[in-house]
């Protein structure tokens, strides 16, 4: 029993070390401007975190769980070696875990989550509105190719060609425009798959974000 509270408080406290740290890069994250330093932090500071949040998610987390003593030492070390170096507390970061369950479903986390998920509506709706757009542009490129495999005077075949190349300059933004968007929508759901995009709020209350 007393291994099972210990592995416990370590998973509560490593939890919220991962998102603590997560929030603090995510914010230095979208103030940098320098490239190189937003790289750094994208590519080489965030992940180190990420990999400590799947490790220590309950909901994600695999069977092969803390379950021994020296396990739990082994993990202790640099978990509390990062808490030490960030002038943490386990305390605060206990404190934090309570505050977390406390709001559970009340919390700045699941506006967050929401806003991403209308985010992906917005940008699939578009993507259709998109499609129907390149549809009607396909058909006026069909019916004008057509037209020019027929007998037409020189001006006729003039104007029609000035035709296509605005369509198919059309159909070239749209493709771009595709791309964009479908980036965006894998980008948002890649963060809703990791989570921790939202959970970083799941300590604050819907009311104080709002008004953030």
């Amino acid at each position: 029993m007393e291994l099972v509270k210990k592995s416990a408080k370590l998973q509560l406290i490593g939890k919220e070390l991962a998102l603590y740290m997560l929030k603090i890069l995510n914010n230095q994250y979208n103030r940098v401007e320098e490239e190189s330093k937003k790289e750094k932090i994208q590519n080489e500071l965030i992940p180190i975190y990420e990999n400590l949040y799947i490790q220590f998610n309950e909901e994600i987390q695999k069977e092969d769980a803390v379950i021994t003593e020296e396990e739990i030492q082994k993990i202790s070390e640099p978990i509390y070696k990062i808490i030490k170096e960030n002038n943490l507390s386990e305390e605060y970061l206990l404190e934090e875990a309570i505050k977390r369950n406390e709001l559970s479903g009340n919390s700045g986390a699941e506006i967050v989550k929401k806003m991403m998920e209308n985010q992906i509506k917005a940008i699939e709706n578009k993507m259709k509105s998109l499609v129907k757009d390149g549809t009607v542009l396909l058909k006026k490129e069909s019916e004008y190719e057509n037209a020019l495999s027929e007998k037409i005077s020189a001006l006729e075949e003039d104007h029609l060609n000035m035709e296509l190349d605005v369509i198919k300059s059309g159909l070239d933004l749209i493709t771009d425009r595709m791309v964009e968007m479908k980036s965006a929508k894998g980008k948002i759901e890649n963060d809703l798959q990791k989570r921790w995009k939202y959970e970083i709020f799941g300590t604050i209350t819907k009311e104080k974000l709002l008004k953030k």
